[in-house]
């Protein structure tokens, strides 16, 4: 549909499920305080007029630092309900004592153009000096108050469907993060190619740990779950990496079918909980335990499965996906019936002709951890460095 757009799907959510679990944080109590799609939709259009009352318009770019919280999911939907375009940068604990914010921020402001800034007070002194600048980004940090004149309500702006919804970062692992160019058309075709491989369900219930600023925790998770009614558990990415046992009580508290990590999250949880931790816990609701962003280790997925068997992890419910910032999310899913699949690479081969060659002995080769097949309506093809399609199984 030419008129369809996230903000559009947001918004008929809203309106039709209106009571329905949207989103949930642990509270100081240690419960599930859940708010409905309404209550999520009020308090995020009413952000919207706030912002919109701080000079922010339909089209103009705001970077968030965002941490996993109800400020920030409540200033992600604010900015998309206005119809300006975020771009999520990760907060300076990810980055160390010597962060590089100041640096990214200053980047981000020059290759966007950025009308505004919005991120906690905690930010606020890493970035004094940028505001200082008066350059015309704005730095909005905390609760923000109503600017000069009368408040006025704003309508969900509906974008058409090449308009860009949001820019995203690459993870800037290997030198410094760029930035991809995320349309409405790309971002909608991706979410819905995302639901028919994983077969999402209106009765799934999704936990996640991973950040907003990474296109697993801002896509995969969050969004996915948003447009398609799913209610989604947000965790402290900080907490689940102190004690990713808190992962697991959530699972089983929330009686949740799908979540999401990266390999090492499953390694530090088969390593790091402890047995007296497991006490109660209930793992046999979760359908899908999705493995993605990294290299997966076959040693990985097995040494959690095995672990947690006791406590429901059936070996059917490990899954393995391939994605990127470019592609907007997950590309590739393993069957959400069945099983992964896995092989072993002959060492030589692979290195010296760049061709995967299977080999039959399981005491030698490299292990292969399959990552499924394209969502249906993407295609994969492997390219030289001469852009020359190459065969399944040669490296490109």
């Amino acid at each position: 549909m030419s008129d369809d757009s996230i903000q559009k799907r947001l918004y008929d959510r809203f309106k039709t499920a209106p009571k329905g679990r949207a989103l949930a944080f642990l509270d100081q109590s240690g419960n599930y305080a859940w708010s409905s799609f309404g209550d999520l939709y009020g308090t995020a259009r009413e952000y919207a007029a706030l912002l919109s009352s701080h000079g922010v318009s339909p089209g103009d770019v705001c970077i968030l630092i965002p941490e996993n919280d109800e400020f920030s999911t409540r200033n992600l939907l604010a900015v998309l309900i206005l119809g300006a375009v975020p771009v999520c940068s990760s907060p300076p604990i990810v980055r160390g004592h010597h962060s590089n914010l100041k640096e990214v921020l200053e980047y981000l402001i020059r290759k966007t153009g950025a009308r505004a800034v919005i991120a906690s007070d905690t930010v606020a002194p890493l970035v004094e000096d940028l505001n200082k600048k008066k350059r015309s980004t704005q730095f909005l940090f905390g609760e923000l108050k109503p600017g000069p004149g009368e408040l006025q309500e704003v309508e969900p702006y509906m974008p058409a469907a090449s308009d860009v919804i949001a820019y995203q970062l690459t993870s800037g692992t290997t030198g410094f993060p760029k930035v991809c160019v995320w349309t409405q058309q790309k971002v909608l075709v991706a979410l819905d190619g995302m639901v028919d491989a994983m077969k999402l369900r209106r009765d799934d219930i999704c936990v996640n740990w991973t950040p907003l600023y990474h296109d697993m925790g801002l896509m995969n998770n969050f969004a996915l779950c948003m447009v398609q009614s799913v209610p989604l558990v947000m965790l402290s990415t900080f907490s689940f990496v102190k004690d990713p046992s808190s992962w697991l009580r959530a699972l089983s508290e929330t009686k949740a079918t799908i979540t999401w990590s990266p390999n090492f999250g499953y390694s530090i949880t088969s390593n790091w909980v402890r047995d007296d931790q497991l006490v109660g816990i209930d793992l046999s609701s979760v359908r899908a335990f999705w493995n993605a962003a990294e290299r997966i280790h076959i040693e990985t997925i097995e040494e959690f499965q095995h672990r947690f068997e006791p406590y429901g992890v059936k070996p059917e419910a490990m899954k393995t996906n391939f994605g990127m910032a470019e592609n907007v999310g997950g590309a590739t899913f393993s069957d959400p019936d069945g099983l992964f699949q896995s092989e072993r690479i002959d060492p030589e081969i692979l290195f010296e002709k760049s061709v995967a060659k299977t080999v039959d002995s399981p005491e030698t080769g490299i292990p292969a951890v399959g990552v499924g097949r394209a969502y249906p309506g993407l295609t994969i093809k492997i390219l030289s460095r001469t852009l020359k399609e190459l065969p399944d199984g040669h490296v490109g």
